[in-house]
């Protein structure tokens, strides 16, 4: 059976995601996690996408970004590629790294465009790693809110854009961590059934 194609229009907006194989860990250290970040850095500046959040877990990562060009696919070939063939020659191992193609969800809703980065900023907590999404380092959250420094490659203005003007990004913050916060029971609950770390 032929895969689906998958949507890309120049401008299109993607929340993306992409899993070991058979749930096998994609990162061991806070190391491996810094390199598929820094990749990350990499393929969202050369390519001009525009990332609004960011999760690397124990076994996947997520991604919510903007492609002014529809070159998702070749990206997201490269970042994982790249990571893999890393991955590999540090642990010794041969074969996929990654399992099935990278996940891809179109946002063309407003509701899934205030939804996605919220859902991926609570990944951990879902997963039961942390109590808290400030708790977590390896996500757009703490940037977000004004915890951390912004990588050079999350586009905060453009992720907050829904919670306030330019002029304000503290109200922006505010409103951004109180969306989020609205959600954190439900997600501390899921945490006691989640698999994936």
């Amino acid at each position: 059976m032929a895969r689906r194609l998958r949507r890309q229009y120049p401008g299109a907006r993607h929340h993306i995601g992409t899993q070991g194989t058979n749930s096998c860990a994609i990162v061991h250290d806070d190391s491996d996690r810094f390199v598929l970040v820094s990749l990350m850095d990499t393929i969202v500046v050369e390519r001009a996408w525009i990332c609004t959040a960011f999760c690397v877990m124990t076994t996947h990562y997520h991604m919510v970004v903007e492609t002014p060009d529809p070159d998702l696919d070749r990206g997201i070939h490269f970042l994982n590629g790249a990571y893999a063939q890393y991955f590999n020659r540090r642990y010794g191992r041969n074969g996929h790294l990654f399992g099935d193609r990278y996940f891809s969800r179109v946002i063309e809703r407003d509701e899934h465009a205030l939804e996605a980065p919220r859902y991926v900023d609570l990944n951990p907590v879902r997963a039961g790693v942390c109590a808290s999404p400030e708790e977590w380092r390896w996500s757009s959250y703490r940037a977000l809110v004004g915890l951390a420094p912004a990588p050079r490659w999350l586009c905060v203005k453009a992720a907050l854009a829904v919670f306030g003007s330019d002029r304000d990004i503290e109200v922006a913050r505010r409103r951004y961590a109180a969306f989020v916060a609205d959600a954190l029971p439900a997600a501390r609950l899921a945490a006691r059934t989640d698999w994936s770390r």
